[in-house]
């Protein structure tokens, strides 16, 4: 008997196991709606559509981008702060750049550039005129005459009425003018750069005194405009740090949940086609209702209309989730059959989600101005905020703003659409087409893309959580900043010496 060597190489039996077979993906469950019920649900949204988009023409068609109105305000202010610093001299020691003659003439030939694109978007005469007018001031005050009567004469021909006043202003762009007419010092007064004109005029008149009173309103409201602008690019580098920083902390986290999105979802006992009839209904139904409120009574008051338009939506969205409960849930209103269920952390993991996801819309939205050549993704709500001057006009929008709007467009969106889309489609599929539909009844291009990427986000919270209170926890939040930099910068325009 010979013992073996220990490090003689044994034989090994051959594993004949055969390999895993791969997993196969989910199979699409079967809709089980007819599809009569799919095109009318399609039907019914394209008309939701084209009214929206329709109506939003008829609002911004022939008017000014809103955005680009307030940004050429803005670099308005900032020109005529700086003009102000410029006429009084003797600035204390390491300001003396904001008085440059160089970076005056410079800033006011890019406000006046401003001013005149918006003169060429806008379609009502006078208003037109007014932003000629804006822009000859900014062209006088870089020192370039010729654009500056250019400028002027254009305002005259889109305004003949005030042919009269512009003329008077002709002899102000050569700085060889006295003191203004009474009536083209009322039409100066009405435009974004009358401190500019008057301030020509006195100092033509040799009162540089007076020219810098003149100025000192503008000069305070462009100190606001500097910290509100200052104290906005603030946050957003706070939020793309926390953004950057929650990444890393929940990398683990983030790519173990990504790993299970695709896992199969359970059906629904109701399909995409009622779905989309819903959100049809609800849209339709409250424009057509407001409008025969408002019509009936007429009402002008913004108040008014405000008032029918939110009760107006709040009443049909009761009734279809109520019809929705008592058809697919236990009773009437049960709400957590559209996904309203008590999460503990849901309303939490909701704003982490939102911050992270921030940049991503940010940039989503410098990527559609490219696209579209548009500037103007502001929200409807938007523009009433900076006009309103009533308190209560201001609570109604924001009650809009972060209470109606979160709830309600989550319950249709995410709450019936997201799960009828998510029975048929993989996830990310049936985020994205959620997202875009979320996106177009907004009815604005330069909107698009960052809405439907946070229709993307709010899609993932509802398929993460399981509860809307996630993501209407980030659609409120997302709102209030908005609406916040919105009423900063109202405040900014509209102060005290604006």
């Amino acid at each position: 008997m010979c013992d073996s060597d220990p490090n003689e190489a044994q034989d090994v039996p051959e594993d004949r196991t055969p390999p895993p077979a791969p997993v196969a993906p989910p199979a699409p469950v079967e809709p089980t709606e007819p599809r009569w019920m799919l095109m009318a649900g399609i039907i019914v949204f394209c008309g939701l559509l084209v009214l929206t988009w329709w109506r939003n023409n008829e609002r911004l068609g022939g008017t000014e981008s809103f955005s680009s109105a307030i940004s050429a305000r803005s670099r308005t202010y900032l020109v005529e702060g700086r003009y102000y610093l410029h006429l009084r001299g003797n600035l204390p020691h390491g300001l003396e750049g904001l008085g440059d003659p160089a970076a005056l003439r410079n800033d006011a030939r890019d406000a006046a550039g401003e001013w005149k694109e918006l003169a060429q978007q806008e379609s009502d005469q006078p208003d037109s005129g007014f932003h000629w007018m804006d822009a000859a001031g900014l062209f006088a005050l870089a020192n370039d005459p010729a654009a500056a009567r250019q400028a002027l004469i254009a305002a005259r021909k889109v305004n003949p009425a005030r042919a009269a006043v512009y003329t008077d202003l002709l002899p102000l762009v050569g700085n060889t003018a006295g003191p203004l007419s009474p009536a083209a010092s009322a039409a100066v007064t009405r435009t974004s750069v009358g401190s500019v004109w008057l301030a020509r005029a006195a100092l033509t008149a040799h009162h540089p005194a007076a020219a810098r009173d003149i100025l000192e309103p503008a000069a305070r409201a462009a100190v606001r405009v500097l910290g509100v602008n200052g104290g906005i690019a603030l946050l957003g580098l706070l939020i793309v740090a926390a953004a950057l920083v929650l990444s890393l902390v929940y990398q683990t986290q983030i790519n173990a949940t990504f790993a299970h999105l695709d896992t199969p979802t359970p059906a629904t006992p109701w399909g995409i086609g009622l779905a989309l009839t819903m959100i049809g209904a609800l849209f339709l139904g409250q424009s057509l209702l407001t409008e025969l409120v408002v019509g009936a009574f007429k009402l002008t008051s913004s108040l008014h209309v405000i008032a029918v338009g939110v009760g107006a939506e709040i009443l049909l969205a009761v009734l279809l989730v109520g019809l929705f409960g008592a058809l697919y849930g236990r009773h009437a209103w049960d709400l957590t059959v559209v996904g309203w269920r008590r999460v503990r952390g849901g309303a939490q993991y909701g704003l982490l989600t939102l911050i992270i996801t921030l940049p991503l819309v940010w940039l989503a939205a410098l990527l559609s101005a490219s696209l579209f050549h548009e500037h103007d993704g502001t929200h409807p709500i938007i523009p009433f905020l900076f006009s309103a001057r009533s308190i209560w006009v201001l609570l109604g929008l924001a009650f809009m703003a972060l209470v109606m709007a979160p709830v309600i467009e989550e319950t249709f969106f995410r709450g019936i659409l997201f799960p009828a889309l998510g029975a048929q489609l993989p996830f990310w599929q049936a985020a994205l087409v959620s997202g875009i539909l979320f996106s177009a009844i907004h009815g604005q291009l330069a909107a698009l893309l960052p809405i439907a990427v946070l229709g993307v986000a709010f899609a993932f919270l509802m398929r993460r959580t399981q509860t809307l209170w996630a993501s209407a926890t980030a659609h409120a939040a997302f709102n209030a900043l908005s609406t916040l930099i919105a009423l900063l910068t109202s405040w900014a325009l509209h102060g005290p010496g604006s």
